[in-house]
């Protein structure tokens, strides 16, 4: 009954795959997502291969509960020294005999695959340990204490006694082989993400395609996505940036956030190409890139374009050149069309304006009028000229 119980309890987790030997693949995989030089994986298991040896001699004819608490015991003994929040590497683990709770517990299942005892991975936000199937019941075990069998319970030791508190952990998950491994990957991501972002991306794919592509490897994809196009493009490679977020988009689509610094990639792109006055290839890639960019910022860039040509236009070929263009363009709003041509025309009333001080200073009222009148004719209900036309009229008037 109680065998019957377990196979139902295995089939509902979908680990019914930890009955298989796969002691050795498990710890080959281990060590490749670790990032071991792919030379020395073979040497490194041999040297696995040798204290498995040992470990079998000292297990030899013992219950499974009693090797389930000795294999902690064995691990601190023969494998395990020095903990080190965030070393999860397993190639580093058998070097160094550094360790935390991710390196430590992968350990730990493959010592369990080795003894056939039923062992998971169990994932909180912020710590893994595992859990062991013996007597109808799952037991934790914390794999960074060498007394973490069933912790709240008195451990015998030589000095004495020793209690490992139980803690509760908020939301525990049972998870599968391939998505412990996965906590390798995701702790190399989060310590290259910085300095070599495109390395952790190429990580976090890996991640991505080892956990079958569910909602949490997506996030941790996507949170690559966004990282490596917003460092690469803050290092001043907007172009490679675009390129970057183009290709992932067309595979993976870009999230939220990843395309929040997609769009500001291209938007310090278009403003690039507006400093350098190249107005028309500006409006070019902002509709080839109108596919990924959103429209809000489609509208803007697009705004910003015609705005910025319109004024160059008009300080370098006058007013009436930029009202032509203004006058011929569809891909700006009604609204910002007025906005524009409403900034140029007081440029224009100013120029004017300008242009007739030193006659009002003079007190060449008449030749003061003609230029302002002049300005009128091209914007006839500029608020700045009809004010100075009125003056003048009534300086002429007294004049006479």
């Amino acid at each position: 009954m109680k065998k019957f119980s377990l196979i139902l309890l295995l089939l509902e987790l979908n680990l019914a795959s930890i009955y298989a030997n796969d002691s050795r693949n498990f710890m080959e995989r281990a060590l490749k997502f670790s990032g071991a030089d792919s030379s020395l994986i073979a040497s490194y298991l041999e040297k696995v291969d040798s204290i498995t040896e040992n470990y079998l001699e000292c297990m030899n004819g013992k219950k499974s509960r009693i090797i389930a608490e000795e294999t902690l015991l064995f691990m601190y003994d023969n494998c395990l020294r020095t903990y080190m929040s965030s070393q999860t590497r397993m190639d580093v683990l058998l070097d160094s005999r550094k360790y935390n709770c991710v390196s430590s517990s992968l350990l730990y299942m493959y010592f369990m695959k080795i003894a056939h005892v039923p062992c998971v991975e169990i994932q909180t936000k912020e710590h893994a340990f595992c859990e062991v199937f013996i007597d109808d019941r799952w037991i934790r075990v914390e794999t960074t204490n060498p007394y973490g069998f069933e912790p709240g319970t008195k451990k015998e030791k030589k000095n004495g006694y020793y209690n490992v508190p139980a803690r509760n952990y908020a939301n525990p998950k049972r998870i599968d082989d391939n998505h412990a491994l996965s906590l390798i990957l995701r702790n190399r991501i989060a310590q290259t993400s910085r300095k070599n972002p495109l390395e952790a991306f190429e990580l976090a794919v890996e991640c991505h395609e080892l956990c079958g592509g569910d909602e949490e490897s997506s996030g941790v994809l996507q949170a690559a996505i966004t990282n490596a196009i917003g460092i690469i493009d803050g290092r001043g490679n907007t172009d490679e940036a675009i390129s970057f977020g183009r290709k992932c988009h067309e595979k993976y689509r870009l999230g939220k956030e990843a395309r929040q610094n997609y769009d500001s990639a291209v938007m310090r792109k278009v403003m690039g190409l507006n400093r350098t006055m190249q107005f028309d290839l500006a409006l070019e890639f902002i509709e080839k890139e109108s596919d990924i960019f959103t429209a809000e910022n489609v509208a803007s860039a697009k705004s910003a374009t015609i705005q910025n040509k319109a004024y160059w236009i008009y300080d370098n070929e006058g007013f009436d050149s930029a009202m032509s263009l203004l006058n011929e363009q569809k891909v700006i709003s009604q609204a910002e069309f007025s906005r524009i041509k409403a900034d140029i025309c007081k440029s224009e009333s100013i120029r004017y304006h300008n242009e007739s001080v030193p006659f009002m200073n003079k007190k060449d009222y008449e030749t003061a009028l003609k230029i302002i009148e002049e300005g009128l004719k091209k914007i006839p209900d500029s608020q700045i000229l009809l004010r100075d036309k009125s003056n003048l009229i009534r300086q002429v008037l007294q004049k006479s």
